[in-house]
């Protein structure tokens, strides 16, 4: 390797340690930052995902390779779902360490994974090293407007849509940047073995198609229409793949991913209570504006880039680029078979936006990669190459900076919405008592009954399940919330929770500051409720007989009673 590559690695191992960094920067501060009496859950972005996610990771740990869903309290069947955190509740059991630091440590390989992918889809595509850099950095930085348009109360999809957006996804969740990196490295695949299909290109796009058919099934409609639309044009251009290269491709790259798929959906379509997750797990679009927002200034660039490439206008911006892409044979940005690849992805990418699915939103994931390396295009072919080196080194700079404004707002504002809204980012130590209990106290055939936000927390510290706990994977999931809120309001008849809770089959009922929130009602005077665990404000009843009196309060603090 010469040095010139070494140092091309070095620039992108410094750059994406840093952004992963700075990534994990909010949790750290966060954590820091926690005030007295209060416990950090390791929650910031999309906290109710973040949570069922340490639930599965639990049933991992106990012992589970299929997964139930912690927030349906109707019975259903395991199913080969979220294989990621499958993997790490085993490697918290094999461990020992806290499931929070487990989960966060691997948000930073997938990460990794995801830029260490991204540069490497770019240096395929994009010939200028100077160019690849910013197609990097927009990809790794690059934000949209939310943090101007939320002065007019509108959040844009840079804000609402985290798998849209690379630096929003590595700070959210493991899957999002990891199922990102294996669709760029599939599509990497797919360029540097076209047409000749080779048994170890195909084995390494097998693999990754397989396991990104793993943790995100929907995109494999990304994968399957963007890959064939790219197939065709170039088949149609003349590059014709020959017979003998049909053999690996169908083997290796397309049954594998294929066959996982088959083997999910029938759980998933068989299972009535997983066909109703499936079903209800609606997602769709937002408005265009909102993505054209959400990508910033990235959006106009990248269709200027889009532009530059239809029309085959693209071209060095300075000399130093010039010198880059000496001897290559080609004098544009773009490499002749990325052009067609980048072309397909950003326009087929766009309409899958808003292809008659219902996880339309969800199809955004990894679109981030060919909008950053278009709008690099964009910057340098329309920009750039009129600029001299001094001033084209100071709008790149601008751009770039600009561009990344909205990914540093978002990791500031997390760090201050948790210090304000603190539960379920903190939680009181009471409240942290009774989670403990019931992990110890409790069984899967418990059934807990809880406000929104404490239901939501108890699966992630407990084997019992909760009558609602999540948007998605409650069944009914708002006409429960509706029951659950109205069950602790004081004008609801002592009766009438009586009946909701043999209706239901509640074993235990949780009361603490949260559930005052929904109404002043003390649960020491509701029949059939008897004391299980008291910890200052917080209690949890066992649900006994409503033809009895509820027992008085545990005397011993956080000790077992009833």
């Amino acid at each position: 390797m010469d040095r010139a590559r070494r140092g091309e690695l070095a620039w992108v191992a410094l750059w994406a340690g840093g952004v992963v960094g700075l990534s994990l920067l909010p949790y750290l501060a966060s954590w820091w930052l926690t005030p007295d009496g209060y416990a950090f859950t390791g929650a910031l972005a999309n906290h109710q995902d973040y949570f069922s996610y340490l639930a599965k990771m639990r049933q991992a740990t106990e012992g589970a390779w299929l997964l139930r869903l912690p927030y349906a309290s109707e019975p259903h069947g395991p199913a080969p779902i979220f294989p990621q955190y499958v993997l790490l509740g085993k490697l918290v059991a094999l461990t020992g360490l806290a499931p929070p630091v487990v989960y966060h440590a691997a948000r930073a390989l997938s990460g990794l994974f995801l830029l260490g992918a991204g540069y490497w889809f770019i240096a395929r595509v994009v010939v200028s090293l100077e160019a690849r850099r910013t197609a990097f950095l927009l990809l790794a930085l690059g934000g949209g407007l939310t943090w101007l348009t939320s002065f007019f109360g509108y959040l844009a999809a840079d804000a609402t849509i985290p798998e849209s957006n690379t630096f929003y996804s590595l700070f959210s969740n493991v899957h999002f940047p990891l199922a990102s990196g294996l669709l760029a490295l599939v599509f990497l695949v797919a360029l540097s073995s076209w047409p000749e299909l080779g048994w170890r290109w195909m084995a390494l796009g097998g693999a990754a198609g397989g396991s990104l058919a793993l943790l995100q099934p929907f995109l494999m409609a990304t994968l399957a229409t963007v890959g064939l639309a790219w197939s065709l044009l170039l088949v149609a251009r003349g590059r014709h793949i020959q017979r003998p290269a049909l053999r690996p491709s169908l083997l290796l790259l397309v049954l594998p991913p294929g066959a996982l798929l088959l083997a999910l959906a029938g759980p998933l379509y068989t299972d009535p209570v997983l066909a109703q997750w499936t079903a209800q797990n609606y997602t769709p679009s937002p408005p265009p504006w909102s993505y054209l927002a959400g990508y910033g200034l990235l959006a106009p660039l990248a269709l200027v880039g889009l532009w530059l490439l239809l029309r085959r206008q693209d071209r060095p911006s300075t000399l130093r680029q010039a010198q880059d892409t000496a001897g290559s044979g080609h004098r544009g940005l773009v490499t002749p078979e990325g052009v067609l690849l980048l072309v397909v992805w950003g326009c087929v990418g766009a309409l899958l936006l808003y292809a008659p699915v219902p996880y339309q939103r969800r199809l955004s994931e990894g679109y981030h990669i060919p909008v950053s390396v278009l709008a690099a295009v964009g910057l340098h072919g329309a920009l750039l190459a009129h600029l001299g080196q001094r001033a084209g080194a100071l709008a790149r700079a601008g751009a770039i900076g600009f561009s990344a404004v909205g990914s540093l707002m978002l990791a500031g504002a997390s760090v201050l919405g948790a210090a304000v809204v603190r539960e379920p980012f903190y939680l009181p130590r009471d409240d942290v008592a009774a989670l403990a209990w019931l992990g110890t106290g409790t069984m899967a055939t418990d059934l807990v009954l809880a406000s929104p936000t404490v239901g939501n927390l108890i699966p992630a510290w407990s084997s019992a399940r909760v009558y609602w706990g999540h948007p998605f994977e409650t069944m009914d999931a708002a006409a429960k919330q509706q029951r659950a809120q109205e069950f602790y309001r004081a004008e609801t008849l002592p009766a009438a929770r009586c009946d909701f809770l043999r209706e239901v089959g509640i074993s235990l009922v949780y009361a603490g500051p949260l559930e005052r929130r929904l109404g002043d009602w003390d649960p020491a005077t509701q029949p059939g409720l008897a004391a299980a665990f008291r910890s200052g404000p917080v209690a949890i009843y066992r649900v006994a007989s409503c033809a009895q009196v509820a027992v008085g309060a545990v005397a011993a603090q956080g000790s077992p009673g009833g």
